[in-house]
């Protein structure tokens, strides 16, 4: 990805904009459904956070095998 600023502009915006949208989207923050709704025992939040989760560990396994684990793993 380099180093230059004009790289990492640019990926931190798409990066934010993705955020928001997704919460959007997902009706809150990630945070705020898995602390509290789940805390309060909404199933939507549940199933949220469920989704969050299984979107964390796909997207965490797609990046490690297009770009490898630089001997972390």
């Amino acid at each position: 990805w380099g180093s230059s600023l004009a790289v990492k502009v640019p990926v931190l915006l798409a990066g934010g904009l993705m955020i928001g949208f997704g919460a959007r989207q997902a009706g809150g923050c990630t945070s705020g459904h898995s602390i509290v709704g789940v805390a309060l025992g909404a199933k939507s939040s549940l199933l949220a956070t469920m989704m969050f989760m299984v979107g964390g560990f796909g997207a965490t396994h797609l990046v490690v095998q297009l770009l490898g684990n630089g001997g972390l793993l």
